[in-house]
């Protein structure tokens, strides 16, 4: 549960979030915890920025501030990976386009092979995976044959 209340959005959190068990705050956990939050919840509002200069602006500020000295390491990493995508973060900010429908799609390719892994005949493997991608339609699985 605790992990839970990290993954929510801070305009989603009640003024004190609790873990299940001993009613423990969940940033009393330890400074890490809180500070991996805050890091979270800052990045996600690079995407709440419309301008792109000022996003480009607040992308590399961020990135410098995550990097000091006084954050924990895993903080630093995540400074000098978003140093790294400074250029596609700001793209982003022109296309409003991401590579999240490509991630998904890649995804349900692995879980298909996963899930067929054994099978021999291709045409048992193509029914599995219109199947499990979703609705097929049983009038073109006989027409469309593989070469």
């Amino acid at each position: 549960m605790g992990e839970l209340v990290l993954h929510r959005f801070q305009r989603g959190l009640t003024p004190k979030p609790r873990i299940s068990g001993p009613r423990t705050h969940v940033f009393a956990q330890g400074r890490e915890v809180r500070t991996a939050w805050h890091a979270k919840e800052t990045v996600r509002g690079i995407y709440q920025i419309d301008s792109i200069p000022t996003a480009l602006r607040y992308t590399l500020q961020l990135a410098d501030d995550l990097q000091h000295e006084s954050c924990p390491p895993e903080i630093n990493k995540l400074g000098r990976t978003i140093a790294r995508w400074t250029p596609q973060i700001a793209n982003w900010h022109i296309s409003k386009v991401t590579n999240g429908p490509t991630e998904a799609l890649n995804n349900l390719i692995k879980r298909i092979k996963r899930t067929a892994f054994g099978f021999r005949n291709f045409a048992n493997y193509r029914i599995r995976a219109l199947l499990y991608a979703g609705k097929p339609n049983w009038n073109l699985l006989t027409t469309i044959t593989p070469h």
